[in-house]
């Protein structure tokens, strides 16, 4: 029987969300549940299963569903007074999400969304240390001045794109800098990430702060804010680098 068997059932794990357009879209490995959501209030959502596939229970569906907006409530909170809040989401098709004991490294580019996803070299390094088994890369675009406004305000951590982890956590943060006008947008990531922005002030409890790109040539400006830069071509350099860092976090018992 399809109820009874639907009152036992729990979500997978593996369940997440992506927005496209006015539905949204619960995805599961081989699954998809088509859900309408209305947003009543920042608190609360209102669900409708509209389809659901033969071997996905709908209550399983409900319960991951409910369970991702309670996690999110705080971030639709937050999106009310925001402008373009898809930049912050992460609403993109085959989104690659890694888990387990790997070296954590943020690929931050210091401008929006829209601009740094153009960026050739942020797909390329992003493909590039995913394909390693033992590294897992997330990405990260510069907030736009009413999103910075409510970070502060809400006193919430600049979070990645794809598992929402605030920035701190991670192993490395690695800016790709294409041009000088992005250092000051770099200055203020770090203190919104609640990251001391002197390099001198960090220590092995923070992430290694690197910077790569044409902007990088001459690094002497901001030399006082990165532990290291990548001058030249960092598809070459990369790997080398990670592997490094993963002896020192061993080595420090990290």
């Amino acid at each position: 029987d399809r109820r009874s068997r639907d009152s036992d059932v729990q979500p997978p794990e593996c369940w997440f969300v992506v927005e496209c357009g006015s539905p949204l879209f619960v995805e599961s490995r081989g699954f998809r549940v088509n859900v309408i959501r209305h947003l009543q209030s920042v608190d609360h959502f209102a669900l409708d299963i509209k389809s659901c596939a033969n071997d996905v229970p709908p209550a399983a569906a409900q319960i991951a569903v409910r369970t991702i907006a309670g996690q999110r409530a705080i971030l639709f909170r937050l999106f009310e007074s925001v402008a373009r809040p898809g930049r912050y989401l992460d609403h993109e098709m085959n989104l690659r999400r890694l888990g387990g004991d790997r070296l954590k490294f943020l690929l931050a580019f210091p401008d929006l969304y829209e601009i740094g996803m153009s960026n050739l070299a942020v797909q390329i390094l992003y493909e590039l240390i995913n394909c390693r088994p033992d590294t897992l890369c997330e990405r990260f675009f510069a907030p736009w001045t009413d999103m910075a406004a409510v970070l502060r305000r809400e006193n919430e951590p600049l979070r990645s794109l794809e598992s929402g982890r605030p920035l701190k956590e991670f192993d490395v943060l690695g800016f790709s800098i294409g041009y000088e006008l992005t250092f000051t947008n770099i200055l203020n990531i770090l203190d919104l990430a609640s990251l001391p922005v002197w390099a001198k002030d960090r220590d092995n409890s923070h992430p290694l702060v690197i910077a790569g790109g044409s902007a990088v040539f001459t690094p002497e400006p901001v030399a006082d804010f990165f532990d290291l830069f990548v001058i030249g071509e960092a598809e070459e350099v990369l790997p080398r680098l990670l592997e490094l860092v993963k002896e020192h976090k061993t080595a420090v018992g990290l």
